[in-house]
C-alpha cells in the first residue's frame, strides 16, 4: 500500500485593507458620497492541493469594514485646524471559498492567480464621530454625531463578495511558506438593511450600496505532506 500523498498548507494571515462602502449609482453625484477607510483583517488561511497546480483556498477571517467620511474642518484644542469625521466600523467573521492557480516561476516560486466568494456575518456595527460640531448629522440614522461610540443597526447581517486577487509565493525552507497577495474584492449583495432609515435625496434610479475593499495579504505558515522525502526531492 502506498502512502498518502496529501498536500496542504495552513498560514496566518494580517492584511492592510482599503474599506468602501460603494453607491453603485449612474447618479455622478453619488460616486464620492462616501469616503474610503484604512482598516486591517485578520486570521487562518487553509490551502488544499487538488493537483500540483490547483488549491482549494478557506479559512476564518475577523474583518473590519465600514468608511470614514470627512464632515469638513474643525477647531481643535490646540487652536490648530483638524478634520470633522464620522467613521463606521462593521465587524464581521467571514470564510472565503477560493480556487487558486499556480504558476512555477522557480523551483521554490509560485504565482497564484486567485478567485472565489468571502461570505461574512456581521458581529457588530457601530458609528463614531470625531471631532463634531452641533448640527453634524449622520446620514445612516439621520439624528446628530457625537464624539463617542454609539451602536446602529442599519447594515445586513450577511455579506458576500467577489475575490479577484493573485500572489507570489516563496518556499523558504522545504517547509515554510510566505505569501503576499494584492486582492479586491466586490461587494454583491446590498449592504443596507431595507428598513434602514437612509435617504438619497430622490436620486433615481436609488443608489444599491454594497461594500467593496482592496487588501494586502500577509501569509506565514506551513506546508504540510505526509511524503515529506518525495517533497523534499521536488522542491
Amino acid at each position: 500500500m502506498g502512502k498518502s500523498t496529501e498536500k496542504y498548507q495552513v498560514l496566518f494571515q494580517l492584511s492592510p485593507t482599503l474599506e468602501r462602502l460603494n453607491m453603485r449609482s449612474s447618479d455622478s453625484t453619488m460616486k464620492d458620497l462616501h469616503g474610503s477607510k484604512l482598516s486591517y483583517n485578520f486570521g487562518i488561511d487553509y490551502k488544499h492541493f487538488l493537483s500540483p497546480s490547483t488549491t482549494f483556498e478557506t479559512g476564518v477571517l475577523f474583518q473590519n469594514k465600514g468608511l470614514r467620511n470627512v464632515l469638513g474642518n474643525a477647531l481643535d484644542g490646540r487652536g490648530l485646524f483638524d478634520k470633522r469625521v464620522l467613521a463606521l466600523g462593521l465587524w464581521y467573521i467571514s470564510v472565503p471559498t477560493n480556487f487558486n492557480f499556480h504558476i512555477r516561476t522557480s523551483r521554490k516560486s509560485r504565482i497564484l492567480i486567485t478567485t472565489g466568494l468571502m461570505n461574512g456575518i456581521l458581529i457588530n456595527q457601530m458609528q463614531e464621530g470625531r471631532r463634531t460640531e452641533a448640527g453634524d448629522k449622520s446620514p445612516f440614522t439621520g439624528g446628530d454625531i457625537t464624539d463617542s461610540k454609539v451602536k446602529i443597526n442599519i447594515f445586513r447581517r450577511h455579506y458576500m463578495g467577489l475575490n479577484l486577487g493573485f500572489s507570489f509565493m516563496k518556499y523558504i525552507k522545504s517547509k515554510l511558506v510566505l505569501e503576499i497577495e494584492p486582492m479586491y474584492t466586490r461587494g454583491i449583495n446590498k449592504a443596507l438593511r431595507k428598513d434602514a432609515p437612509v435617504s438619497y435625496g430622490g436620486v433615481l434610479p436609488e443608489p444599491t450600496p454594497k461594500l467593496d475593499s482592496f487588501s494586502i495579504n500577509f501569509r506565514l505558515g506551513y506546508f504540510f505532506n505526509k511524503q515529506i522525502k518525495n517533497y523534499q526531492k521536488d522542491f
